[in-house]
């Protein structure tokens, strides 16, 4: 049995159903693999941890895969394997009724983040993308729960919108036990950044080099993923079962979002889930590249690695 160290971008939650299944379900085992699972700190944070070599593969965002790698030899990082959300999460709480609307809307406003948040990462690409004017847009760190940076926002107003996860930001009200969704509203990505594929499975250079192993790992998730899609209340049984003291609401509400939102892109015919569409990747790294002109420019290949046979 070959044990792997994998880093989530957070701790277990809903979203993360489909390797609960793939574990619940021996799939991984299997593969002759067991997965020690780490809780990260956000889909962004993970990449440095990673490229630090601490870790076999992590789950995170791709286009922040993408801006690391820029910033790297050709061939030398890791990378995605499995893409599970094939739309990004990413967006930015705003108050409702307030005509912030659009990403031009925040010029002349003040938005919160966590300095590790990929949201906040990727706003040159959403400023490129909707033609905004960064100069006029003020940009605050915080370390508060999303939760209580919402609040912040809707009840002392010293700022208009918050950096983060749709879905994310919702359970985080639900948790803080917040009842203000009714004024909130959200500037998503995804209007902008159509060929943005969000959070996936990423491997590092050492378990890429073992490509049977990576093949073995990608198809037991794959396979977890499958059976999310076709009964996600069997995905968050599994949820409940490594993680008994999560809410079963909140996470089965998160979870829900997640497969309506994230992970519910029209790929163009033959592309599989978890895999990705190299033209419309190519469209997000050209973005990217204008976006972070400081970066070299990436093709597809470099950025993920097509493991399971076509």
């Amino acid at each position: 049995m070959k044990r792997l160290r994998i880093l989530l971008n957070g701790p277990f939650a809903g979203p993360h159903a489909g390797f609960a299944l793939a574990e619940r379900r021996g799939y991984l085992a299997a593969a002759g693999i067991s997965i020690d699972w780490q809780a990260g700190k956000g889909a962004s944070a993970v990449i440095p941890e990673l490229l630090g070599g601490a870790y076999d593969a992590a789950y995170g965002d791709l286009n922040a895969l993408a801006l690391a790698l820029g910033g790297l030899p050709p061939e030398s990082g890791p990378k995605a394997i499995y893409a599970a959300f094939n739309q990004t999460p990413l967006t930015i709480a705003v108050r409702t009724g307030e005509g912030i609307a659009t990403p031009r809307d925040l010029e002349g406003r003040t938005v919160l983040g966590h300095t590790y948040d990929a949201a906040l990462q990727m706003f040159p690409a959403l400023v490129v993308a909707a033609g905004v004017d960064a100069s006029r847009v003020k940009l605050v760190f915080a370390e508060d729960s999303l939760g209580l940076m919402v609040r912040r926002m809707v009840e002392t107003r010293d700022c208009d919108g918050v950096f983060g996860f749709v879905n994310t930001i919702k359970a985080s009200l639900s948790e803080e036990g917040l009842s203000i969704e009714d004024k909130v509203g959200f500037i998503e990505y995804r209007d902008w950044l159509p060929s943005f594929y969000g959070n996936s499975l990423l491997a590092s250079p050492a378990l890429l080099a073992d490509a049977g192993l990576a093949r073995a790992l990608v198809e037991a998730v794959a396979k977890g993923f499958a059976d999310l899609r076709a009964d996600p209340e069997a995905g968050i049984d599994a949820v409940m079962e490594m993680r008994p003291q999560l809410d079963r609401a909140i996470n089965l509400r998160r979870l829900k979002g997640t497969l309506a939102i994230e992970m519910n892109h029209a790929e163009r015919p033959g592309v599989r889930d978890g895999d990705v569409d190299p033209a419309r990747l190519q469209e997000a790294l050209d973005l990217l590249a204008r976006a972070f002109p400081e970066t070299r420019p990436l093709k597809a290949q470099e950025v993920f690695a097509q493991l399971r046979p076509a």
